[in-house]
């Protein structure tokens, strides 16, 4: 019987998706090609992680219409920390929510497109969306659910 949800958490630094870079180069044949990388270096690897901690919780392709929410946590500032970076405790007046680079939705992409093919077959699927960035002294990381979408609409 297949799962209705996923919960899993994916430790380390979340990267992007970035954007797309198209490099024109000249082929064998003297004619021009494309070769589109992406601009975030990290992102590769990043993606990597996600898909290794998903195939760990035991996510499979789920079918029809989803719903993915993404909690990224992202690392405390040392100005945050009392005393300094590596005292754990938080000033009163830290900030929640990280309003800095990078962007929620380039996050977001990049974690869409590690689990084509292992949450779901076509990241078009996912058709509610929720993502959220805050600070964390700890688990820095990405908390992920995906749900099937039921028939509410």
């Amino acid at each position: 019987m297949e799962s209705t949800s996923y919960k899993f958490f994916v430790p380390g630094l979340p990267a992007t998706a970035g954007s797309k870079r198209a490099i024109p180069f000249a082929r064998m044949n003297g004619k021009l090609g494309v070769r589109v990388t992406d601009a975030c270096e990290r992102g590769k690897g990043w993606r990597s992680t996600v898909q290794a901690f998903a195939l760990q919780a035991g996510v499979k392709p789920l079918s029809g219409p989803l719903h993915l929410r993404v909690k990224f946590q992202m690392p405390t500032p040392g100005y945050m920390h009392k005393g300094g970076k590596k005292n754990n405790e938080l000033k009163a007046n830290a900030p929640t929510w990280h309003t800095t680079k990078p962007d929620a939705t380039k996050l977001l992409r990049a974690v869409e497109d590690a689990l084509t093919g292992i949450a779901w077959h076509d990241d078009a699927q996912i058709c509610k969306q929720e993502v959220e960035k805050v600070y964390r002294v700890n688990e820095v990381g990405a908390l992920v659910q995906i749900t099937i979408v039921g028939g509410e609409g």
